[in-house]
């Protein structure tokens, strides 16, 4: 029996945010053969570490399907983009894109203070 890749479950592959709210995206992977890795990309990084950004990435066992996804806190404009979910297996390496679209605008107040000595 060849191997089958695994595949993709998502609600939209287009989702709508605010700027400073929470971004909640979710995929579910459907696999009948071990992964060997899943990783979330965006503008060609890696978006493990960032402060703003919590991944969950559950280990990968010998199950029919695993959860995974991605929290980004107080959104801003440039968090707007593709977010690539590539998963690796035996049975070969696919991605799903999901393009998030951030709507508002950020307020930026400038104080400026003079101290003016005579």
């Amino acid at each position: 029996m060849l191997p089958v890749p695994p595949t993709f479950q998502v609600h939209s592959t287009t989702v709508g945010v605010e700027v400073n709210q929470t971004l909640m995206l979710s995929v579910t992977i459907d696999y009948n053969y071990p992964l060997s890795g899943i990783s979330w990309i965006f503008n060609g990084s890696s978006l493990m570490g960032q402060s703003r950004v919590s991944v969950t990435i559950p280990p990968v066992f010998e199950v029919p399907s695993v959860n995974t996804s991605l929290q980004i806190s107080s959104v801003v404009p440039r968090d707007a983009g593709v977010y690539i979910v590539m998963v690796t297996s035996p049975a070969g390496d696919i991605n799903i894109s999901i393009t998030v679209d951030v709507t508002g605008t950020i307020i930026v107040v400038l104080l400026i203070i003079y101290n003016v000595c005579t």
